[in-house]
């Protein structure tokens, strides 16, 4: 019979997937909508010439970014007054509820154009509750982290489980599809799993039970926790202290995300529709296409750029990550259009999702160091969620519009662009203290490597304490 001590340490690492699952249903949610998006303009707007009602849709799919700000406002201060956890729950709530109010909404059949008046408040209310969530969710578990070595490690796996959210909502469009006629699918089907999405709420439950818990996150005793309140409530406005004293680093957050965004929405919620609906002859199975290697490329290697990025320092692979979805992304589509082949179709968005994991796979890490804790799920929050709805919410949009006026390879203009201002974000962030040190380590390991003295032991960081040794040796030679 396990003992209570047993049970108590198997607690965080429940709490831990009690939180990441918040970022699961927000991008579950946001890829079922992207991915029954052409369902979705059917019952929410009459029919119309061309793709008009397919924009349409993606354009209120890009509102709902619109409304992010405010919420990642609004909970970044929470969770920085009063506390990581209570704003993570709190965030949890409020989108568990508009996800299920969407599969609830009555279609234009039924009330015309106040289909879509609520269908735009629900996608407004459900982006602003989402404003702060996923944020939220990497500084949570990145400040658990006592070890700073792994912190690109774990600030990954927070954004592979929010893929893995968009993985299960394109698996679930794809089951759909391939198991219910038109007629079913349009009628009731796409309704069923935004229902579903009001579970995840247990896990907001979850975390308030265990709130003593969760508490001793920052340690410190009882002494140093009452100096800290004392201090909060002493604090300016987070907000205030972040546009005032953080705005470089804010501009930052916000160029890297935008770069994320972008080629996610497009290469992985946008991509179905365009193999399936857009181009001709269209990629069989495109849904599984882009399910499997949404997998493969994003959600598996995830974990493995955080990791590279520990070793090697952040700006290094970030860089290549954005400077490759930039220069791959024409090509990418000009695969995928030229032969619209399904095996063709699903090496290219494998690769392109391998690329974009060294964007994406280090950010999290990457942000958390530009800025104090005392204002850094506030700092955080703006900055990702600015950047939201340009670049990630109407990114879909922007392709499909691209793809009506240039062509099946005009619509990597968008990847192209927010690419490449994601390097230049990562380009003007000040370096960490520990890239530092890693680039040092690197520039006395191409020495070490001249003269022999680095073996094969010890794997990549075994590499890295040994340039570490020679670049030591180095520096005092040029003194």
């Amino acid at each position: 019979m396990p003992s209570l001590s047993s049970l108590s340490a198997s607690l965080p690492s429940l709490r831990t997937l009690a939180a990441l699952s918040g970022n699961m249903l927000e991008w579950y949610d946001f890829a079922l909508f992207g991915s029954l998006s052409d369902v979705i303009s059917a019952n929410f707007f009459p029919e119309q010439g061309g793709h008009s009602a397919l924009v349409e849709t993606f354009v209120i799919f890009g509102l709902a970014f619109m409304a992010r700000p405010l919420g990642g406002l609004l909970i970044g201060k929470l969770g920085d007054k009063v506390g990581r956890k209570v704003a993570l729950e709190t965030s949890i709530f409020l989108m568990a509820v508009p996800t299920f109010v969407m599969g609830c909404l009555p279609g234009y059949a039924q009330i015309g154009w106040w289909s879509v008046v609520l269908l735009t408040f629900t996608r407004l209310l459900q982006g602003m509750s989402v404003g702060g969530q996923l944020m939220t969710s990497a500084v949570f578990q990145i400040e658990s982290e006592p070890d700073r070595s792994r912190w690109g490690e774990v600030g990954a796996w927070v954004m592979a489980t929010a893929n893995l959210g968009s993985l299960l909502g394109g698996v679930v469009s794809s089951i759909l599809r391939n198991t219910l006629t038109e007629e079913q699918l349009s009628s009731w089907g796409w309704r069923v799993p935004f229902l579903s999405g009001i579970l995840v709420g247990g896990s907001g439950i979850y975390l308030r039970k265990f709130e003593e818990e969760a508490e001793e996150e920052d340690g410190g005793g009882e002494g140093e926790a009452a100096r800290r309140e004392g201090e909060k409530a002493d604090a300016p406005s987070p907000a205030r202290v972040a546009f005032t004293k953080y705005r470089s680093e804010m501009l930052s957050i916000a160029l890297v995300t935008g770069g994320w965004a972008s080629a996610f929405y497009v290469g992985f919620i946008w991509m179905p529709i365009y193999m399936a609906a857009l181009i001709e002859p269209p990629v069989p199975s495109a849904f599984a296409v882009s399910s499997t290697s949404m997998f493969f490329g994003v959600f598996v290697f995830f974990g493995a750029a955080g990791h590279l990025s520990d070793v090697y320092g952040r700006r290094p692979i970030m860089m290549a990550g954005s400077l490759g979805i930039a220069l791959y992304s024409p090509i990418h589509l000009y695969l995928v259009s030229s032969t619209s082949s399904a095996v063709l179709s699903l090496f290219s968005n494998t690769l392109f999702g391998l690329i974009l994991s060294c964007l994406g796979g280090p950010c999290n890490a990457f942000f958390v160091e530009l800025v104090p804790r005392e204002v850094r799920l506030t700092t955080l929050a703006l900055g990702y969620n600015l950047a939201q709805p340009i670049a990630g919410g109407m990114s879909p949009a922007f392709a499909t519009l691209l793809f009506d006026e240039g062509g099946p390879v005009m619509p990597c203009l968008v990847v192209v662009v927010f690419g490449m201002l994601s390097f230049v974000g990562v380009w003007i962030a000040e370096p960490s203290k520990e890239d530092v040190e890693k680039a040092k380590c690197l520039r006395g390991l191409r020495w070490g490597m001249v003269f022999g003295e680095v073996g094969r032991e010890g794997g990549g960081r075994g590499l890295i304490e040994a340039g570490a040794k020679n670049s030591s040796a180095i520096e005092d030679n040029e003194l």
